[in-house]
């Protein structure tokens, strides 16, 4: 038998595309591959998150093997929309289960939330170990947001793949320890050992603020600034993220600022000017 290689990325987007759920797989393959371990990954083909004109279906960058397969991709703002990019890409995914034999394991997103099906039947037929990250908990996210129903059929699809991917998995990545807590005492298929938390912006290197980025984003040297880094969500509470950051005391001085692609009703909540940065900026 072919000797196996390490770890691959089973996720939706990837390099180089600039989204966080992009940039996060990435970042973690390639400390992976510096790090002695053979890394590839499957991915979807960029479109909404890349300003690359072309994008090869193969390509190798920092010592990971990409491979991008091209999927039905709608407008994310129709609830049918979102069904048919998550759908379509899983759907694209199923014709490549075979590379999952090949692997030790595979780490796999929960964006889309039916993709780690894939990884469920590369454990069953080929023993692949699967890691599965967390960056949201279906399908309780979906009835909080009203997205869903507790009889549908996608409701009952998902319990059931809960179920069957829980049991098999090797690690789970919890975003947070409250996150973690959750999915105990609510899969109870997992077990305390098998759960970690890893926070979505852990960086071992310590980062340097300089004059001259201070200045580039017309801050002044040494001036506090909260850099809000997520985008605000139809499904978010909107009143709520208000309130709060008119609570947030270091944001109410003379020499503080917060920085990112807020809301317009967010920045209003500030006494000081807000700096927008855009996605050239970043």
């Amino acid at each position: 038998m072919r000797h196996k290689k390490d770890i691959l990325f089973l996720c939706q987007f990837f390099y180089p595309e600039h989204n966080s759920s992009a940039t996060l797989p990435f970042d973690t393959a390639k400390y992976l591959a510096a790090h002695g371990f053979t890394v590839d990954a499957l991915c979807g083909y960029p479109k909404e998150y890349s300003d690359q004109a072309h994008v090869p279906l193969r390509e190798e960058k920092d010592g990971v093997n990409i491979q991008r397969i091209r999927y039905i991709q709608l407008g994310r703002v129709s609830k049918l929309g979102r069904l048919i990019n998550y759908f379509s890409f899983t759907a694209s995914t199923f014709f490549h289960l075979f590379k999952l034999r090949k692997y030790k394991s595979v780490i796999v997103y929960s964006n889309p939330p039916i993709l780690p099906f894939i990884a469920v039947l590369g454990n069953m037929l080929f023993g692949t170990k699967i890691v599965f990250v967390a960056y949201d908990v279906y399908p309780e996210v979906a009835y909080a947001s009203n997205s869903l129903r507790l009889d549908s059929i996608i409701a009952k699809g998902m319990r059931w793949l809960n179920h069957m991917m829980y049991k098999r998995v090797s690690r789970v990545v919890a975003l947070t320890d409250e996150m973690k807590e959750f999915l105990l005492e609510h899969r109870p298929e997992l077990t305390a050992d098998r759960v970690v938390t890893i926070a979505n912006w852990a960086y071992e290197k310590k980062i340097e603020a300089t004059d001259e980025a201070y200045a580039r984003f017309g801050y002044q040297p040494g001036q506090f600034i909260v850099s809000y880094r997520g985008l605000q969500q139809r499904n978010q509470d909107t009143q709520k993220s208000r309130l709060r950051v008119q609570k947030l005391p270091f944001l109410q001085g003379e020499d503080s600022a917060l920085a990112g692609p807020l809301p317009q009703h967010l920045t209003k909540s500030l006494k000081k000017p807000v700096c927008s940065v855009s996605r050239a900026d970043r």
